[in-house]
């Protein structure tokens, strides 16, 4: 690469839509490019929501405009969607010459990291956000992806427990690093009127409110939720903030929560883009997920000053530390009798809450993070290994020490 010019840098990645791999690319792409890099994010699925705002942050958006079917609304449509994808990121590769390949995401790492040999992009990068769960249904994959790791220049995981995984699948230590998660902080420096953001969803002042930020997906969780809800038998009034995307689940959630007799207490908001207001006007934070790697939704929660009530799944507890409640995934017994602790005892939320905030603002900053994947990529392009394969400062973390 000319030392006279930018790096060139291509994310590829599905989408830029409204969820936790996306907005982390939304939030990252800018920085890389205000810190140096000619940054493009290239979408396989659909540009997104996202898209129009990180292209007005001097990052270059490509993918599918329109396709024959819906992105996600079908296989068939789907593979449609990623052919028309795929072919623009190869002729995109041949035009702009990319230095670095960053493949985020299963399906862009099988077929990105394809295109990206045949045209001869000179250093490979992969992130794994999720641990690897979804291998044990198709094995054909996982053994596609473990082929895959020995042609990286670098791995990237996102919690100790997904860098463990990629470890045990062959992927090389000297190649593999872990970058948590970042926030702009300076989104939850200021908290909103809480009485008024209440007011507006038509909720009681004195209310107990909890949020939970996740797309309606099956492994998130959302029904073991539900029913933990429905046996904690918290007192009223209280409410439940769903927010996130219906992927299809909706509807069963809804009538779960009827057939319960908690369907009153629950507001169903779809995706926001205000996320941090309604964390703001929040009591407690949940994450109750069956699967993750490290879940932007937490250490959102984290920011705004919420005690958090997570599974034990990925990150989670890393993230958490002392600042919240941990639980076994699945569990919802174990739902009940944490929420129950929470809702009865006002000081533990508050020492939590403020413990949460700290703990965010001293480990998950964005410009730390964005530090970290600068450090990252000049290694990948200097030909260096990794200045350390996992940061002294996150390994004390991982093993749940340094709560900040």
């Amino acid at each position: 690469m000319s030392r006279d010019r930018k790096p060139r840098l291509t994310i590829v990645t599905l989408t830029l839509d409204l969820g936790g791999t996306e907005r982390h690319i939304a939030q990252i792409a800018p920085k890389l490019a205000a810190s140096g890099f000619d940054v493009t994010v290239a979408c396989l699925g659909r540009k997104g929501a996202q898209a129009e705002a990180v292209t007005g942050q001097g990052v270059r958006v490509i993918g599918p405009e329109r396709t024959g079917a819906r992105f996600g609304a079908s296989r068939q449509g789907t593979a449609r969607a990623i052919a028309a994808g795929l072919a623009i990121l190869a002729k995109d590769f041949a035009a702009h010459r990319p230095d670095i390949a960053h493949a985020f995401l299963p399906l862009p790492y099988l077929a990105g990291s394809r295109v990206a040999r045949l045209f001869r992009v000179p250093h490979l990068v992969m992130s794994r956000r999720s641990q690897n769960d979804y291998q044990k249904k198709r094995p054909g994959l996982a053994k596609r992806e473990h082929k895959l790791h020995r042609r990286m220049d670098m791995i990237l995981a996102n919690s100790r427990r997904v860098y463990d995984e990629l470890l045990a699948e062959g992927a090389d230590p000297e190649r593999t690093g872990l970058i948590y998660n970042g926030l702009d902080l300076d989104v939850f420096r200021e908290p909103p009127d809480r009485s008024a953001a209440r007011q507006r969803l038509g909720i009681p002042p004195d209310a107990l409110v909890l949020a939970i930020v996740a797309n309606l997906i099956p492994y998130k969780g959302h029904a073991d939720l539900i029913e933990g809800l429905a046996k904690a038998q918290l007192p009223e009034p209280w409410r439940l903030l769903v927010i996130g995307r219906d992927d299809g689940i909706g509807d069963h959630l809804k009538s779960q929560s009827q057939t319960l007799g908690i369907a009153n207490n629950i507001l169903w908001l779809g995706a926001r883009t205000d996320v941090a207001e309604l964390l703001g006007l929040s009591d407690i934070g949940l994450n109750v997920s069956h699967e993750e790697g490290f879940s932007n939704a937490v250490i959102e929660g984290m920011a705004a000053g919420l005690p958090m009530l997570v599974s034990d799944v990925g990150g989670n507890a890393e993230a958490v530390g002392d600042s919240g409640l941990v639980v076994p995934p699945r569990s919802p017994d174990a739902i009940a009798a944490a929420l129950a602790r929470l809702a009865g005892d006002s000081p533990l939320r508050d020492r939590m809450g403020r413990a949460a905030r700290a703990r965010a603002a001293g480990l998950f900053s964005l410009e730390a993070c964005i530090d970290r994947y600068i450090q990252a990529y000049r290694a990948v392009l200097d030909g260096q290994p990794l200045p350390t394969a996992i940061d002294p400062r996150q390994t004390r973390l991982a093993r749940g020490g340094d709560t900040g």
